[in-house]
């Protein structure tokens, strides 16, 4: 199930903090909630609250009055997500430990985490995680539900530069290296000025690298992957960041084209989006066939020429093959700074005419 559009409406809840005292562990600022708090937070977790579900756990919308973030109490839009057991099979201690380090993992691109509740008692165990709340949905959304607005040519653009800037990040830049276990544009969210974030990413597998790992079945379905992991990985089921990137070229043609990654009750091989897309990725005639229909025309055949073709090298079948996240965030720079260019010089065209 996709997740369901994240609304900019704020839940008309008075919520203070008993407490504004975060997490000390690892020297992050998380904040550690209790479950009322959460529950006060959200409606009691009610049907109205609830934004999306997913193998994770269910998403849900709410508010939060805190002077340890607001200074004098302003209102805070947050999404809490309740766990889901084969989310949270670590022992208490150790749970707590791998998010404290994820506390730590702050970058532009990456949707803050706020804190977590972790509560053992007789009535069972719960875990919630508390992020920031970002009022524009995610890519999937604006990409697939017709009462989304239209993603222009240039903001999917820059969304792919910030796409690939996060996951460099998560690749390359942190302490503890991570590998997302489903990459995906739903979990590419969107704030208010259209920067995108990536979420879930606390939910990623964590691991030494450059070894591969099997992906636990009973942690994760298989089917979750179809559309987004190479044949190769959801046969096997084992995850490198080699996958990570061959999913960020399924995420460039789904920006390229606004299909949808696969069709369902057709045979993967008919109905995924890179077989279907991929023979006119070096078709320059026939290249304009496989354009979104609802840019009606409007977006540049060079950059759209340009991320194709990374999207091409991201999607090879030799997984050593396949670019690193910092070659890709470099072809990304160059690909929005020409399109920016090139449009200042045809305004300027305009203008002089």
């Amino acid at each position: 199930m996709e997740r369901l559009p994240l609304i900019c409406k704020k839940v008309e809840i008075e919520y203070q903090r008993l407490t504004n005292q975060p997490s000390t562990s690892n020297n992050n600022d998380l904040i550690v909630f209790k479950k009322s708090e959460l529950a006060k937070a959200t409606n009691n977790f009610g049907p109205s609250n609830r934004i999306g579900e997913d193998e994770s756990g269910s998403l849900y919308k709410g508010v939060i009055k805190s002077k340890q973030h607001a200074g004098h109490g302003k209102m805070i839009n947050v999404a809490v997500r309740k766990l889901t057991a084969t989310f949270f099979r670590a022992k208490h201690e150790e749970w707590i430990n791998e998010i404290n380090a994820m506390g730590n993992i702050k970058h532009p691109n990456l949707v803050k985490l706020i804190g977590y509740c972790a509560e053992d008692g007789e009535k069972g165990i719960s875990r919630f995680l508390v992020h920031e709340f970002l009022c524009n949905g995610s890519v999937y959304d604006h990409l697939h539900n017709p009462f989304h607005q239209t993603l222009p040519w240039a903001r999917r653009l820059r969304i792919a530069r910030d796409v690939a800037h996060g996951l460099q990040y998560l690749h390359e830049q942190v302490e503890v290296e991570i590998v997302y276990r489903v990459f995906k544009s739903s979990i590419v969210l969107l704030d208010e000025e259209w920067n995108a974030q990536l979420s879930d990413f606390v939910l990623a597998r964590l691991g030494p690298f450059p070894c591969s790992h099997p992906v636990n079945e009973a942690v994760v379905d298989l089917e979750h992957f179809i559309g987004w992991k190479p044949m190769k990985f959801i046969n096997n089921g084992r995850l490198t960041r080699k996958d990570d990137i061959w999913s960020y070229g399924v995420f460039i043609l789904e920006l390229i084209t606004g299909r949808r990654t696969h069709i369902k009750r057709r045979p993967l091989s008919e109905g995924h989006i890179v077989e279907l897309v991929r023979p006119h990725l070096s078709d320059s005639k026939n290249f304009h066939y496989i354009m979104d229909p609802r840019l009606e025309g409007q977006y540049s055949f060079e950059s759209a020429w340009e991320l194709a073709a990374l999207g091409n090298l991201c999607l090879a079948e030799d997984s050593g093959k396949r670019p690193s996240m910092s070659e890709v965030s470099a072809i990304m720079d160059k690909i929005v700074e020409a399109a920016s260019d090139t449009k200042k010089h045809r305004l300027h065209r305009e203008r002089q005419g």
